[in-house]
């Protein structure tokens, strides 16, 4: 979809072409966790499945927290694509992408270096604890396009790409089924190759999804430049919070009124 379609199609059918792909996609998306526990509990055993329930709250801690600053930006970003100011839309795609990946980096390295007082801290120890921590470290290794490829996914629909959006979650999530296989069943790696198929699918779908951004195809372009510490806080705050404070704002005002 373009932009001039959001504005002509009819209500209903909009609203069915944008939310049928995005839950097709949602689903597909949630199946690496169900596919890593299949594979795990059928063919590695009980303390690798313990682990992988163990470990898979913190791992979907982390990366909500990059939905949440990609799905808040997006709703500013879409405000700002219906007024036909592509710039700063853009720019607020650029910062927060670049917060997102900043700050699942820094996620990731604290979580490959503090795996174990993690672990033990939440009470895991013998098999099951090193099962967990091998597993942690890998998503922490991959965790910056992780999170980018849950992100994204926000960035594309803002775009009107509900179907590539939905395309990417549908062929990585077969892809992690697929190396879930060979390594697993095939090939008999353990539980780090359950860790290591969900990353190189989501990985790769991160590369997919950035790589109509990069070619400057779609609306939101990748801004040129540094951008000032101050503007990056501020500019991820207002995407964020923005509309939702001046909701809460305006209802407040409107109730003080006689």
């Amino acid at each position: 979809m373009n932009e001039h379609e959001f504005g002509t199609t009819p209500i209903m059918k909009l609203f069915v072409r944008c939310t049928v792909p995005a839950m097709v996609g949602m689903a597909f998306s949630a199946f690496y966790s169900i596919t890593d526990g299949i594979f795990v509990g059928h063919f590695i055993g009980q303390e690798a499945l313990a682990a992988v329930n163990l470990v898979m709250p913190l791992i979907m801690i982390i990366t909500a927290l990059a939905d949440m600053v990609a799905t808040g930006s997006s709703v500013r970003i879409s405000i700002l694509l219906g007024h036909g100011d592509r710039k700063e839309a853009s720019r607020v795609f650029t910062v927060c992408l670049a917060f997102i990946t900043i700050v699942s980096t820094l996620f990731g390295l604290v979580g490959f270096f503090l795996a174990k007082p993690l672990i033990v801290l939440m009470g895991a120890d013998g098999t099951t604890g090193e099962y967990a921590m091998g597993y942690f470290r890998i998503f922490a290794l991959f965790m910056p396009l992780c999170c980018v490829y849950y992100s994204t996914d926000n960035y594309l629909r803002a775009c009107g790409k509900m179907r590539l959006s939905m395309t990417i979650n549908i062929v990585c999530s077969i892809l992690n089924i697929v190396l879930d296989y060979i390594l697993i069943v095939v090939l008999k790696q353990g539980l780090l190759a359950a860790a290591v198929a969900s990353c190189i699918s989501m990985s790769l779908g991160a590369l997919w999804s950035l790589f109509p951004f990069i070619r400057r195809k779609l609306p939101l372009i990748f801004t040129k430049g540094m951008i000032a510490a101050g503007y990056t806080v501020y500019a991820i705050l207002k995407a964020v919070m923005g509309d939702q404070l001046n909701a809460f704002s305006c209802g407040t005002t409107e109730q003080k009124l006689p």
